[in-house]
């Protein structure tokens, strides 16, 4: 039976490390880099396929200039362990041809059933929010689920030592949990603690404070929300832990409260509990006083400990869904990566031990798409290996000289255990 074939059209791509490097409209550069990540990670999730790109420049040539590093890199970061398992390149004419074979995870790591540029799941790493990676979010999610599954209640936070300050872990908590109580500070007065798995401090000196808030604040929150919450405290310095705070002429109190609830709430969120609780987080502002006068305000975010997950955005994988580069879904992204099926009896997830979910775009079979390139070239690669009197005994069936000699029953045992036998399944009549 035939078998469905995905062919991707980037249009006109600028190809080659020093062409890249004198590309200007550094919009454009960073707009083709990511939509040749985002088809490659498509068409791994979609079976395979193959990319075609229209060289810009006509005097370019894969084979003497390449790809372009920063395409090169955009690549390792996709596929860390190696893309040359999942892609070959091929230069027709002024087009270049990436063949992309199915996604398979590396023996070596976790059973990852897609591939992902980032989760966007983040975790609470001492004073940093990771963005996790695609095993450090797997372990996550099946942490969380099986402690749902298991009924068990909430870890509390536990005594951690930091290794930079002699403070503990819980003494930092609850100083943090004193400084939420107040009402007001001082202009410059310092705190008596420091940042830690439950404390960032943010100073934005910008005139944009509201924007530069709403473009931090989501991977801050994902990161308390999925460790053991914590504080984000906004207008205290880092490094002197100084009180600030935001001047009163470049923000209003109210607005951001307003702006900093909109952000949380549309976080997404995936649920193993059946109880489906919003992600719990309280804002205060302090005001902030100099020599009595009103300077500005500091902004306090306490975020409580989240029961699943919570995102800072959708991931960054795709597939292809009605031959278009589509975006995953937290929630199709997810059930992808753990396996998950809906129960239609109870509307709740559960596991399927024996079947990987698959979308439509996914559940089609595919031919390989570097089968395709090898079936493309099957008359120029059979004619380099075997003369016309070979090629013509295998389809007639007639032995002539030269195909019963062990060069030729090596070329054809080779060709077998790479899976193209079909090489040599011609018909009996017709042209080669």
């Amino acid at each position: 039976m035939p078998y469905a074939e995905i062919t991707v059209n980037l249009g006109k791509v600028t190809l080659g490390e020093e062409n890249r490097k004198k590309m200007t409209n550094s919009c454009l550069k960073r707009h083709e880099n990511s939509s040749l990540v985002q088809a490659v990670c498509a068409l791994l999730n979609s079976g395979g396929g193959v990319i075609k790109a229209e060289i810009n420049d006509k005097s370019y040539s894969y084979r003497c200039h390449g790809l372009g590093q920063d395409l090169e890199t955009s690549f390792q970061k996709l596929l860390p362990s190696g893309s040359q398992k999942h892609l070959d390149y091929m230069q027709q004419n002024h087009d270049l041809l990436i063949f992309v074979k199915s996604w398979s995870p590396d023996a070596s790591s976790l059973p990852l059933k897609i591939c992902s540029l980032r989760s966007n799941l983040y975790q609470r790493d001492v004073t940093s929010a990771i963005n996790l990676c695609a095993n450090g979010a797997l372990e996550l999610l099946r942490e969380k689920e099986s402690r749902a599954q298991r009924g068990t209640p909430r870890l509390h936070s536990q005594d951690h030592i930091l290794n930079r300050t002699i403070q503990e872990e819980e003494d930092i908590k609850m100083c943090a949990l004193e400084f939420f109580k107040k009402d007001k500070l001082n202009f410059k007065e310092k705190l008596s603690f420091t940042e830690s798995t439950h404390v960032e401090f943010k100073r934005f000196t910008t005139k944009k404070i509201v924007p530069r808030i709403k473009e931090t604040l989501a991977h801050y929150v994902s990161a308390f929300a999925n460790t053991q919450g914590g504080y984000i405290i906004i207008g205290v310095d880092d490094k002197s832990k100084e009180v600030f705070g935001c001047k009163k002429e470049k923000v209003n109190p109210d607005s951001l409260k307003t702006e900093i609830k909109n952000c949380i709430e549309k976080l997404p969120t995936y649920h193993f509990c059946r109880e489906k609780p919003k992600v719990n987080f309280t804002t205060k502002i302090l005001k902030v006083y100099q020599k009595e006068a009103l300077y500005g305000f500091v902004c306090v975010v306490q975020v409580e400990p989240f029961c699943c997950v919570v995102f800072a955005e959708d991931p960054d994988s795709w597939i292809m869904e009605n031959n278009i580069v589509t975006r995953l879904k937290v929630q199709q992204w997810v059930e992808m990566m753990l396996d998950i099926q809906s129960d239609p009896s109870s509307g709740f997830p559960t596991i399927n031990d024996s079947a990987h979910l698959m979308t439509p775009a996914l559940s089609a079979p595919r031919r390989p798409a570097y089968l395709t390139k090898v079936l493309e070239h099957k008359e120029t690669l059979q004619r380099h290996f075997f003369s016309e009197a070979v090629l013509r005994s295998r389809r007639t069936g007639r032995l002539t000289e030269g195909t019963d000699t062990p060069l030729f029953s090596r070329h054809c045992d080779i060709f077998e255990k790479l899976g193209w036998r079909y090489w040599f399944n011609e018909r009996r009549e017709g042209p080669m």
